[in-house]
């Protein structure tokens, strides 16, 4: 990007067709396996998957996700 510095994302994530989220971190203060548990998951701290389930409308789903993740911050390390 022409020298630029891009800041590293908190928290990636990852939607499937078929429903299955991948969750990684782009900082050490994000728990990915602590995320992962709100959608029926697990895995490590820098990585980890879950379940949201099959889904028509694309942006509900953000949204949905996106307020999970906002009502239970046991993800974030402060």
């Amino acid at each position: 990007m022409d020298g630029e510095n891009l800041e590293v994302a908190d928290l990636l994530l990852m939607l499937s067709q078929g429903g299955m989220l991948g969750i990684r971190r782009g900082k050490e203060t994000v728990m990915c396996n602590m995320a992962a548990k709100l959608f029926n998951g697990g895995g490590h701290p820098y990585a980890a998957g879950g379940e949201y389930g099959l889904y028509e409308d694309f942006q509900a789903v953000c949204d949905d996700i996106f307020q999970t993740l906002s009502k239970d911050k046991a993800w974030v390390i402060e």
